[in-house]
């Protein structure tokens, strides 16, 4: 059930906590605040430690300074401090090949920890539309959604990877979010041929691009079906852009 004045508390959380830690209030989720304001709702303090952690890594925090930030929450909730070692390292945490091993959440929050925790904060403000990053962020031009992807540094990441095709789709689906006058990061419904003709790629490669940028933490995919032989038989795919756009992961020199 939402309720107005708990979503009104969240974006004062939100402009609150933003200005405490000097980050943009319009890159701060409401239900995150509600979070760091210390309600827990019901879900366990080590899964709510995880969740503010990996926020904070999003933001742009240092693994020190989330630390700080969550000793300060420990103390507010009674938990104890030693108790955020593990859930700040598996935030921080890395695979081999030194990207993070985990996504923060976007703003559907459909399962895992993220639902368990998130979830009923964003049923009751009302998220999307009463979520203080949205809000502000659906202000915004669309055309900034590329430039975004490219300043974070993607462009670059990408081609150093040889997934040329990837910068291509990624474009192509900030060009339908303006064509179609959709908020910024809203889900679309779209075909490989809307996007392939977009990016100007083979529609064989707009697959496997999408499923690139949504392993880079870019995109949510929900893929279609364009298999069948009659048009019936056909469902487009659902995509959904993250924003922010995060920043890439520390490139390793190959040795």
């Amino acid at each position: 059930m939402r309720s107005a004045a708990f979503a009104m508390a969240a974006l004062q959380a939100a402009r609150a906590f933003a200005d405490r830690y000097g980050i943009k209030a319009g890159e701060m989720k409401s239900c995150v605040a509600i979070l760091l304001d210390g309600n827990l709702g019901g879900c366990a303090r080590h899964e709510a430690a995880f969740v503010i952690a990996i926020e904070l890594r999003r933001l742009g925090l240092q693994e020190g300074q989330a630390n700080q930030v969550l000793l300060e929450w420990a103390r507010t909730i009674g938990y104890p401090p030693r108790s955020i070692a593990g859930p700040l390292r598996n935030a921080f945490g890395r695979k081999p090949n030194g990207d993070y091993r985990y996504h923060p959440p976007g703003f559907r929050k459909e399962r895992g920890v993220y639902k368990r925790v998130l979830q009923p904060f964003c049923q009751e403000i009302g998220c999307p539309e009463n979520c203080l990053q949205y809000l502000l962020r659906a202000r915004r031009s669309e055309s900034d959604a590329f430039e975004r992807f490219e300043e974070q540094g993607w462009v670059l990441s990408l081609n150093r990877r040889r997934c040329h095709a990837a910068v291509h789709v990624y474009r192509a689906i900030c060009e339908l979010e303006r064509e179609r006058r959709i908020a910024p990061g809203a889900p679309q419904l779209t075909s490989y041929k809307q996007l392939a003709e977009r990016a100007q790629v083979d529609p064989k490669t707009v697959g496997r691009s999408l499923r690139v940028l949504a392993r880079e933490g870019l995109l949510e995919v929900e893929f279609g079906s364009g298999s069948g032989p009659h048009a019936r038989d056909r469902k487009p795919s659902q995509v959904t852009r993250l924003v922010p756009v995060p920043p890439t992961p520390p490139f390793i020199e190959p040795q």
